[in-house]
């Protein structure tokens, strides 16, 4: 049966049609068993991730019986994920100075083809961490019953510090110390060191489709705001040094109470806390390079840049080939089609045939509740006014001490974040995004709460113990 188990906003087919393409044809050899299906509805922008759920649950407790039993196989994973991300960005990076234009079609079909056979296998392994943790979250479940049993009435305070990763860095988390760093230089000693940390971190701005907002003049904005408020970026710095000795004294104290496979357990749960965004960052980090191709070969074609995001890679090959495309269909596309990935294919349909699709996928539920059980991912407490954000545009609601639902957060609403008094999400585990975010920033959190945007409207006044795990209608 074909069920809704995320949804993401801000999407187009490229590049995350290689996503289906990926994981229906290559799980096999690592689990023993295929999804049959994994597909994407778009309406716009908005996206909903589509899955054959007996398939994908399968997959989930082999992916989780797999990292349990063998000590072996996670590290292997660790190690794959790492390489096929490397490999994909040492095969980008030269675009950055690569003149498209002056490519012949069959040369920018060979380019477009390059990057999607180094794209699949970051999915093809990456996704697979996402299995270990993900709609269900085994291995958060997994993790709070052992801090159950062990620290009892203090379970979801160990578990919060147990799995928090202070010894390695995703790049949201590396561009927010070395802007500090940078703010406590001397004025005239910024320019150069902002220009560097847009090349180095812009990306993070982009997402999936962009655009690139996070530029040279955008941080340099941001460094004369922070003057202006009186940032002081230096005890930001030690405050953070001192967090980070604090919380590896905490998780040593803690893993005397644990036996030594509960310490294994735990030691991926960090792990997982950083691997799974950096993979998907270094995923994001090609996209703005993917942009300068896609345009070139629009140019060629002579169709908006958008539509070639609706174009799979054989249309694309095929396309630049024979100098046509339907640009009626793309637009068709545009506004509303169904990505079906199957056997490593992605297949995309278009008006009555999408609708056909959409129509064989299980309705979401209707929820009415008044107080919804969550994962704690930050413990505290807030009260507040609910704002439901998931894109940019939402964002412009939120005022500070509001408390922010989300179906998933995303880089795209760190302004939002930054508010918030407490942050309620409908899915995700311990390694989401809200997650990770809210421990940097030391906001309560509850995540995985599978309805919040659903059972709670705008202004809705809530109360959040995300000591708990509840978020309640007051």
């Amino acid at each position: 049966m074909l069920e809704v188990i995320e949804h993401e906003f801000n999407v187009a087919p490229f590049p995350t049609m290689a996503l289906g393409e990926a994981v229906t044809g290559s799980w096999k050899a690592h689990l023993g068993l295929d999804l049959t299906a994994f597909a994407m509805d778009l309406t716009g922008t908005d996206l909903r991730w589509i899955v054959d759920m007996p398939t994908w649950n399968a997959c989930c407790k082999a992916m989780f019986d797999r990292a349990m039993s063998d000590p072996a196989f996670f590290p292997k994973l660790q190690t794959d994920v790492v390489r096929t991300c490397n490999d994909l960005w040492a095969f980008a990076e030269p675009w950055k100075a690569r003149d498209f234009s002056k490519h012949s079609n069959a040369q920018l079909a060979n380019e477009y083809a390059g990057f999607m056979a180094k794209l699949r296998p970051t999915f093809e392994y990456g996704v697979q961490l996402v299995l270990l943790d993900f709609n269900p979250p085994l291995l958060t479940n997994h993790l709070q019953a052992i801090a159950r049993s062990r620290f009892g009435p203090h379970a979801n305070e160990a578990f919060v510090t147990l799995t928090t990763n202070v010894d390695q860095s995703t790049f949201a988390k590396q561009q927010e110390l070395d802007f500090l760093r940078i703010l406590t230089l001397d004025k005239n000693e910024q320019s150069a060191e902002l220009k560097r940390h847009a090349e180095m971190f812009g990306f993070l701005s982009y997402g999936l489709r962009g655009p690139l907002t996070w530029t040279e003049s955008y941080f340099m904005q941001m460094a004369e705001l922070s003057r202006k408020q009186g940032l002081d970026a230096a005890a930001k710095l030690a405050e953070h040094g001192k967090d980070a000795t604090k919380t590896r004294e905490k998780i040593s104290q803690l893993e005397k109470a644990l036996a030594p496979e509960e310490r294994h357990d735990f030691a991926i749960g960090r792990t997982l806390m950083y691997l799974k965004p950096w993979r998907k960052e270094m995923q994001c980090r090609t996209y703005p390079l993917t942009e300068r191709l896609l345009k070139e070969i629009a140019r060629r074609l002579d169709v908006p840049f958008e539509y070639v995001r609706y174009m799979n890679e054989d249309e694309t090959r095929d396309a630049l080939k024979s100098g046509h495309v339907d640009s009626d269909l793309l637009a068709a596309r545009k506004k509303r089609c169904f990505v079906h990935g199957a056997k490593g294919k992605s297949t995309i349909y278009a008006g009555n045939d999408a609708e056909k699709w959409t129509a064989s996928v299980a309705p979401e539920p209707e929820v009415k509740t008044e107080q919804l059980q969550g994962t704690p991912a930050t413990v505290g407490k807030a009260q507040g006014a609910a704002r439901i954000v998931n894109t940019v545009e939402d964002m412009t609601k939120m005022q500070q001490g509001d408390i922010l639902l989300s179906v998933a957060t995303n880089p795209f609403l760190l302004p939002a974040i930054k508010k918030a008094s407490a942050i309620v999400t409908d899915q995700g585990g311990l390694t989401c995004h809200a997650a990770i975010v809210s421990r940097e920033f030391g906001i309560p959190c509850i995540v995985g709460t599978r309805h919040a945007t659903k059972a709670f409207k705008d202004g809705d006044r809530l109360d959040v113990d995300a000591h708990a795990g509840v978020v309640k209608k007051i």
